[in-house]
């Protein structure tokens, strides 16, 4: 996937520079790698699915609807997972893009608060 606009070619130029670096260690690589993946992931899914359902302003909405979503994803995992441990290894595939989604999910529901909250009030340490 090629980079669209001015803020992806400067984030695809980001992560090059990160992983280039001598300071930056395998498994440091490895989570950039993969974090690519995440945000590969996603622009994909947004662009099959579209962003109506991100544009309504319905806390109680938007957050239920990432609970659900992160709900569904935590049962495919247990039950990709016990498949995996059965020796079922075709399942792996499956199992390794149930956790992109529940990452980005996770992601999502990050963006949420800080949509409906404040990025200062959803810090970790912030006292109200």
């Amino acid at each position: 996937m090629e980079p669209e606009n001015e803020f992806e070619k400067r984030l695809v130029n980001e992560l090059l520079s990160r992983l280039r670096s001598e300071s930056c260690d395998t498994h440091h690589r490895d989570y950039e790698v993969i974090s690519s993946k995440l945000a590969d992931v996603r622009i994909d899914k947004v662009a099959a699915y579209g962003t109506s359902r991100y544009e309504d302003n319905d806390e109680e909405f938007d957050l239920w609807m990432c609970f659900c979503d992160v709900h569904r994803k935590y049962i495919r995992l247990k039950t990709l997972t016990k498949l995996v441990r059965a020796g079922h290894k075709e399942a792996l595939p499956a199992l390794v893009d149930a956790y992109r989604d529940i990452a980005n999910y996770g992601m999502m529901g990050v963006q949420i608060l800080e949509k409906y909250y404040g990025k200062q009030n959803t810090e970790i340490g912030h006292q109200s």
